[in-house]
């Protein structure tokens, strides 16, 4: 399969932070198998092409900011004075390669509902 974004995608969108061509081409191959895995057969990718490539590059990016060091995919960070007290939380310490609720939208995958069944109220 061809990735939905090239290098050059990710370089017009994002810093590629010290990270080779090889390396972000391999992530954006990556986020593209996971994002086709969400698509349905019937998925028209050519309708959805800036919105595949824009949302490929976002991926990859939130996986490889974590890892670039400075405050690149901080998510919390808390400082003290006196007590000598600092505290940094990542977003993605792991640098996961996921959808946002928002991304998944725009791609018209996911969906499913959190709630309840009820068997007897007739099947809604």
């Amino acid at each position: 399969m061809d990735p939905f974004a090239t290098y050059l995608d990710y370089t017009d969108r994002y810093d590629a932070g010290g990270y080779d061509e090889r390396r972000i081409s391999t992530l954006l191959l990556d986020a593209s198998a996971l994002i086709a895995s969400y698509l349905p057969d019937t998925a028209d990718t050519a309708e959805l092409s800036q919105s595949l490539t824009a949302i490929t590059c976002a991926m990859v990016n939130r996986a490889v900011s974590a890892a670039s060091g400075g405050f690149a995919g901080v998510s919390n960070y808390s400082e003290g004075a006196a007590g000598m007290s600092a505290s940094v939380t990542f977003a993605n310490p792991s640098g996961d390669l996921y959808l946002t609720a928002s991304e998944k939208q725009t791609l018209g995958i996911g969906g499913g509902r959190i709630g309840v069944y009820d068997p007897w109220a007739g099947g809604r």
